[in-house]
């Protein structure tokens, strides 16, 4: 095959080799197999898309499933609370999917904002008379997932072209600081308080904020840090944010998961009146990360997100809604899978951080914060070893235990761990862990003392004498 000689300015669009198919002296239906394809340049906002607790958790778990010591592997890490079988679904709620399955009436598309009768359920769940709450259908938008509601949210309030910046927590949920860097939005850390039990820092955060801060986004109980922010605690974030005219974005995918008494409002039940923007779903609270079934709700009483919800309407369009057998299942799962039932999950939870905690005092060189929510206790390794990127992996490769390093969620020197699994896993683990910051500590002791009988033989004769 020969290509034809061409004169003049190329077309627009020829590539380097061809002007256009036409310029290809070929026969109709010949493969062209001598031209190299070039390479093809991604998308920026592709290259700049990175989960840190994926990239961690797989490049950990790509090797072999046992050590030589013939060790299973132990995972402490990602916050599903399916890994062990051990925290049941509700039949409940299984039930109301295998009914939205049989009656034939979810097989088609659902509206892009969700089924209405979705969206009335979880309106109502948001709802509270006593506070004079009062969330529409309208206020809810439902999405393939928290994680999609939080970056249908993150996109639609923060606009990279104006230069505009989004505040997260420090720890935080890495997700949220991947959503900005694909987005291509500036990323604000405020810092979280470890002896104040993960409090927000409330001068740091006043001070982050400026005339480009677009959003404040706040996680209620936390991931990683196990923390529940009382009422008060919670209005004084949202008092700080009204008076400096930036809405929330509130991570309460939690909501609920509260230990020993401690209880945390919504935040759009909060007296102070800031624009929020709520997002939560069914993954953690019903058991069913799989199921993919999120939302976000706008409380907004003065009306100042009226366009953003006009453009979090169209960004659901992308994808023409979630997965319709599960809203349609979601009114009975929300209104039959009862509260006793989850608060038999979160006694379960409750008691084996209590256990966990208690067990990781008398391991030396660590040093844990106990948690007031949630699935996820963070410790401090550093008496082990100050990298936690290396305890993470030796831990892996020596103990085979899957814990994830602090600095994914921006603090160095910890680990997280979940504490979902069951208690004799939980016990295995404990011992593992004991263990090897045992044998670690006890190796750096003896390399300490073989550096100072080596810097001894060297020493002057005199000294040596001496």
């Amino acid at each position: 095959m020969r290509c034809k000689e061409f004169t003049g300015p190329a077309p627009a669009m020829a590539s380097d080799m061809y002007a256009t198919l036409d310029d290809l002296d070929v026969n109709a239906g010949e493969v062209i197999e001598d031209v190299e394809f070039r390479e093809v340049v991604p998308a920026l906002s592709a290259m700049r898309t990175s989960n840190k607790i994926r990239e961690i958790f797989e490049t950990l778990t790509s090797s072999k499933t046992s050590n030589d010591e013939g060790k299973a592997v132990i995972s402490l890490s990602i916050g599903d609370p399916t890994t062990h079988g051990n925290l049941v679904v509700s039949e409940k709620a299984t039930r109301a999917v295998a009914d939205a399955v049989m009656s034939g009436m979810s097989n088609g598309y659902a509206p892009s904002t969700g089924l209405r009768t979705a969206r009335e359920a979880v309106a109502r769940l948001y709802s509270d008379p006593k506070k004079d709450v009062h969330v529409e259908p309208d206020d809810v938008i439902l999405t393939s997932g928290c994680s999609h509601a939080l970056q249908m949210t993150i996109t639609a309030l923060v606009d990279p072209s104006r230069n505009q910046n989004v505040l997260v927590p420090r720890p935080g949920f890495p997700l949220y600081n991947t959503i900005a860097e694909h987005v291509g939005v500036e990323i604000r850390e405020y810092p979280l308080d470890p002896d104040r039990d993960w409090e927000v820092d409330l001068a740091a955060l006043d001070g982050l904020i400026d005339s480009r801060t677009a959003a404040v986004l706040i996680n209620n109980p936390s991931n990683p840090c196990g923390s529940v922010y009382s009422e008060t605690h919670l209005e004084e974030i949202a008092s700080i944010c009204r008076k400096r005219q930036v809405p929330i974005i509130a991570d309460e995918i939690y909501n609920g998961f509260c230990f020993a008494g401690l209880d945390s409002p919504l935040m759009g039940s909060l007296r102070v009146k800031t624009p929020i923007i709520s997002v939560g779903g069914i993954s953690k609270k019903y058991l069913v990360p799989g199921w993919r079934l999120g939302w976000l709700v706008i409380h907004d009483v003065d009306n100042a997100l009226k366009k953003v919800r006009m453009g979090l309407e169209r960004l659901a369009t992308l994808i023409v809604g979630p997965n319709s057998i599960v809203q349609t299942a979601l009114p009975k799962i929300l209104a039959n899978v009862d509260e006793p039932w989850f608060q038999g999950v979160v006694g379960i939870l409750e008691d084996n951080a209590s256990f966990v905690y208690e067990r990781l005092k008398l391991i030396p060189g660590i040093k844990a914060v106990r948690p007031q929510g949630s699935m996820f206790m963070l410790v401090n390794v550093r008496g082990v070893n100050a990298d936690d990127l290396t305890f993470a992996r030796d831990c892996f490769d020596r103990q085979r235990i899957i814990v994830l390093p602090g600095t994914v969620f921006g603090v160095p020197g910890y680990v997280r761990i979940t504490f979902s699994a069951p208690r004799e896993v939980l016990m295995e683990a404990c011992d593992r862990l004991k263990e090897y910051c045992e044998q670690t500590i006890s190796a750096q002791g003896h390399d300490a003392e073989m550096n100072g009988s080596d810097c001894s033989s060297l020493s002057s004769p005199s000294t040596v004498s001496a």
